[in-house]
């Protein structure tokens, strides 16, 4: 966490970095809103027999 902090920009995207804890990876499974400007990503994993489940989603 060597980034200085800057305050979300209205209409504008950006990542956070957390401090530790356990991380996990994930598939975008699907966009909520269009392509050009989406609402909301859902994001899957696979389960034990294969399934593609739905784990989180993000927010705006």
């Amino acid at each position: 966490m060597t980034d200085r902090y800057r305050p979300r920009t209205p209409g504008r995207y950006r990542s956070v970095k957390l401090p530790g804890g356990n991380s996990a990876e994930a598939l975008i499974d699907a966009v909520a809103g269009s392509m050009d400007r989406p609402e909301a990503l859902l994001l899957g994993r696979y389960d034990t027999t294969g399934r593609l489940r739905l784990v989180d989603r993000t927010v705006r």
